[in-house]
Parts: structure tokens; sequence; C-alpha cells
């Protein structure tokens, strides 16, 4: 217990020593240290299980390619290296660049799901040979952070085209996600907005899970 009292009051110490050297110290930051403080650092990802499980799986497979989901799990790559062959493709997804999403977050005052800083994420990519960009302007922001690994420009949205439904044929409509804010936001414009002009279109036909 004391140990992880320790921790916090050292954690907060330096977040605190960081928001006043580098920005001053006015409200906007005094908030900005109490949404990073409730926030999980790249440390605070390190799980012996998942090391050992990761080594057992690259020593029974000799994998190819590793696609390693977050920039949060990088450090498995670094852990891990001497048991990942030397041929094999290192990847991560980065789904977004985190510490620019952490400042979205912020701005909403919302806690971010972890605590990252630009150096930490260049840091973190530097273990892989490629990274996953999910649109054009991280692709750049992340050929800025790390130049020497590969960035593949990976998109998310998927062509869609007009599908033909017989008469009386009942549409089902799925959303799939997390509960992280952004998600839980986006579900209520889709119901509060989007979804009664989909049924004004479409009628009792369409069903939303």
């Amino acid at each position: 217990r004391w140990k992880k009292l320790r921790s916090l009051l050292k954690q907060g110490l330096v977040e605190l020593i960081r928001l006043k050297t580098s920005c001053g110290y006015r409200n906007r930051h005094r908030r900005l240290f109490f949404l990073q403080i409730k926030e999980p650092k790249l440390r605070d990802f390190f799980r012996p299980e998942w090391e050992s499980r990761f080594r057992t799986a690259c020593q029974a497979f000799a994998p190819d390619a590793i696609i390693i989901e977050y920039v949060r799990l990088a450090w498995l790559l670094e852990h891990c290296a001497e048991v990942i062959p030397a041929n094999c493709k290192k990847i991560i997804d980065t789904h977004d660049v985190q510490h620019l999403r952490q400042d979205q977050f912020h701005e909403h005052g919302q806690v971010h799901d972890i605590d990252i800083s630009p150096n930490e994420e260049a840091r973190a990519l530097s273990f892989c040979d490629a990274a996953l960009a999910i649109q054009g302007k991280d692709a750049e922001i992340l050929s800025r952070l790390q130049p020497s690994i590969e960035i593949i420009l990976a998109p998310h949205p998927y062509p869609v085209a007009p599908q033909a439904f017989s008469e009386g044929e009942t549409i089902y409509f799925a959303f799939f996600g997390s509960s992280m804010a952004p998600n839980q936001d986006a579900l209520k414009r889709l119901v509060t907005r989007i979804w009664p002009e989909t049924r004004k279109t479409l009628g009792s036909n369409a069903e939303l899970l």
C-alpha cells in the first residue's frame, strides 16, 4: 500500500514539474494535471504473463510478421527481441497518433486511456519496421515522429455499394465499439440525429442493434 502511495506521489510530482517547466501553471494546466494523473503510463501496460505468452508464441510459430495493436504494447518487441526471427516484419497498428488523441480528449475534459508524450510514442515506434496509419494526416505525422520506419496508409472506410432489398424485408444495422467516450458520443449522435432520418426513409423495416 505504501509503495503504491509513494508511486502516486512521485508520479504527481513529475507531472507537476513537467507542466510548470514546459508551459507555466495556469488553470488549464492544473486541469491537465488532474486528468493526466488518472491516466495509465506506458509502464503500466507491462505484464509478465503477456511477455511469457508472446515469447511462447514466437518460439512455437516463428512468425514471418507480427502486428502489435497500439504503441502501448510495443514494449513486447523490445523485451522479447531475442525470440523474434531476424527476418520477421514487425508492424504496429497505431489506430491513432496517441499523443494527439490524448490532446483531443483533454480539450473536452476527458481522461485518455494512456498518458503519452511525443518522445515516448516515437521511442515505442522505433521498435517496429513499419506502422499502419488510418488516414493521410496521421501518416504524415507518424513519418515525422519516427522517420526511420515505413509508414503504411491503411484507411478504415470501405466503399459501400447500393443494395437491393425486397419489399417488407427487415434491414438490420449494428454499431460495434468499446465503451470509450468518443464511441459513446458517436452512438448518441447516431440514435438522436441519424437514426430518425433513417427510419423516415426505411420505416419500421429498419432495426438498430
